[in-house]
């Protein structure tokens, strides 16, 4: 497995409507646009919107309970590079 070093994201600012970059396994880039928020997280979808992730707003981890994915599990498989204001 492959470690890769995270530079922290804050998404306190993010709203609906961004744009975000997400890096699966630090290597390969993802535009997804943010489709609702709430404290603790940040949910985004594909362009076409088929699809859907979980970002934590502290760091920007993916979060995925079902994955063990997240800062409580200690472990990762994607996390958010780049924010986009709206359009």
């Amino acid at each position: 497995m492959r470690s890769v070093t995270l530079k922290s994201v804050n998404l306190s600012d993010v709203s609906v409507g961004d744009t975000l970059t997400r890096m699966l396994g630090g290597t390969f880039p993802m535009l997804l646009r943010v489709t609702r928020t709430d404290d603790m997280h940040v949910y985004c979808a594909t362009p076409d919107g088929r699809d859907e992730w979980v970002f934590e707003r502290a760091g920007g981890l993916e979060y995925d309970p079902e994955l063990g994915w997240g800062s409580r599990f200690g472990i990762t498989g994607s996390f958010i590079s780049e924010v986009s204001k709206g359009l």
